[in-house]
């Protein structure tokens, strides 16, 4: 597909940007940077694309520094397509871990998270009132509060941007590596696993900030939250 300026077209899999069909490639990054910037904000909420570069030959280093554009925008590229006589199987997988390494090293505290596939994750943007229930067998990330008498089931991670008064089972059925994370921790019942947390010895303790649920030395405990953490990583005894 040939065009004269940078396409943008929403897909299930994120964001499809179509280059323009242009062999000059100074002017080529200036018309996908000028196309970023005006689009800025439009696309918020997705963060994954797809980088379709068509009939054009691009060297590696090229692709890379395309790619290095769009993510600075905060979409991540998941996916190079198009090319002539290009071996870019790996071109995005690489710039994408180059990314990483780079934030990595400008941030204080190494940030890792348990091995569930992005495209696993649901995101709920409400709150859960009594009789509700979400399940899902990946991430959640929930929005809003979880009350009493709702309920969270997950096979990964709970992330709840809300009080959690309800029922948080995280790691269902035996994914012991999981974790519950919410603004304000008050559960009727937290569930990690095959784990249950057991009841609070201050029914009416107030949280004074986010926390963290996980399973450690064999049952689950609650913490301060303070950013994902590589311990979070080991496998429990």
């Amino acid at each position: 597909m040939k065009t004269e300026d940078v396409v943008f077209k929403g897909t299930g899999q994120g964001i499809w940007i179509i280059l323009p069909h242009d062999e000059d490639f100074v002017r080529l990054k200036g018309k996908l940077l000028q196309r970023l910037e005006s689009t800025d904000g439009f696309f918020a909420g997705a963060t994954r694309g797809i980088l379709d570069i068509g009939e054009l030959t691009l060297m590696e280093d090229e692709i890379r520094e395309l790619i290095d554009i769009i993510e600075s925008f905060g979409i991540s590229v998941s996916r190079v397509a198009g090319g002539i006589g290009n071996n870019i199987s790996t071109v995005a997988e690489d710039a994408r871990k180059a990314g990483q390494s780079r934030k990595d090293e400008s941030e204080r505290k190494e940030h890792t998270y348990p091995d569930i596939p992005a495209e696993q994750a649901m995101l709920v943007g409400r709150t859960l009132r009594s009789g509700q229930r979400v399940a899902h067998s990946g991430n959640v990330v929930l929005l809003g509060d979880v009350n009493p008498g709702a309920e969270v089931v997950a096979g990964g991670n709970i992330i709840i941007v809300g009080s959690l008064r309800g029922v948080a089972h995280a790691g269902t059925p035996d994914n012991r590596r999981a974790v519950v994370v919410a603004l304000k921790f008050m559960p009727t019942q937290l569930r990690i696993a095959d784990l249950i947390a057991r009841s609070p010895d201050d029914e009416h303790k107030t949280p004074s900030g986010p926390e963290v649920a996980r399973i450690k030395d064999g049952r689950i405990v609650i913490e301060a939250y303070s950013g994902w953490k590589p311990e979070l990583e080991e496998e429990p005894a």
